[in-house]
């Protein structure tokens, strides 16, 4: 086995383990957010990275492990209390303008996707509650790649490094520097390009890569 993976891929557990970041700060894992604003007008807290990796974990290993890649733009963003109430967590709407990866057909351009990141702001009865994640937060109006696996409901949710930012059609890996063979500053077509030859990956909705048209 070239590396081992401990917990899940991609960002779900991030969601579980939430609350036991909060519940390290204030000693009581059975406060919730809304505990905390009672008590102390406000409430915050973080999650922490959910995943370890040992030995090569590499672009390759990136693509090869989504369900679905996709370029598009965040039009929305929505950020809610999750069940137990000791989390937060925000649902983006994401508009597809490129399909880069699909191999099950589930996706065509210019769909809306629902991708649910870790962390966000609400207000609860008047107050403040935060949540930090350590995975970067998508922009409205910003241009992301994404690395996708579903969740319940219809939802997306990026695997682990799976958030590439693009700006002035360069490819940023702000957050994802552990991987060292990423295509970062790179063009799109480049990241197109990368995929195809380095990830070794040929496929996406009609059995072929797009051609960005972006140089």
């Amino acid at each position: 086995m070239s590396f081992c993976q401990l917990n899940a891929r991609s960002f779900a557990s991030l969601f579980a383990i939430a609350a036991f970041a909060i519940a390290a700060q204030t000693q009581d894992s059975h406060r919730t957010l809304r505990d905390q604003v009672h008590e102390q007008g406000s409430a915050s807290g973080g999650t922490a990275s959910s995943v370890i990796r040992l030995g090569h974990y590499g672009f390759k290993e990136i693509v090869n492990e989504s369900s679905l890649i996709v370029e598009g733009q965040v039009i929305g963003a929505k950020a809610h209390l999750i069940d137990d109430e000791k989390s937060i967590v925000t649902d983006n709407n994401f508009e597809v303008l490129q399909v880069i990866k699909d191999t099950k057909h589930m996706v065509p351009a210019r769909q809306a996707l629902e991708v649910i990141m870790p962390g966000g702001e609400v207000t609860i009865d008047g107050a403040p509650a935060k949540i930090q994640s350590q995975v970067s937060a998508l922009t409205p109006g910003g241009l992301y790649i994404l690395f996708l696996d579903p969740v319940d409901h219809g939802k997306w949710q990026p695997i682990s490094y799976g958030v590439l930012q693009v700006k002035n059609n360069i490819i940023e890996c702000e957050g994802s520097r552990q991987v060292l063979d990423l295509p970062c500053k790179k063009t799109v077509t480049q990241f197109y390009e990368a995929i195809r030859v380095n990830a070794g990956v040929n496929t996406g909705t009609d059995g072929t890569f797009p051609e960005s048209g972006n140089e």
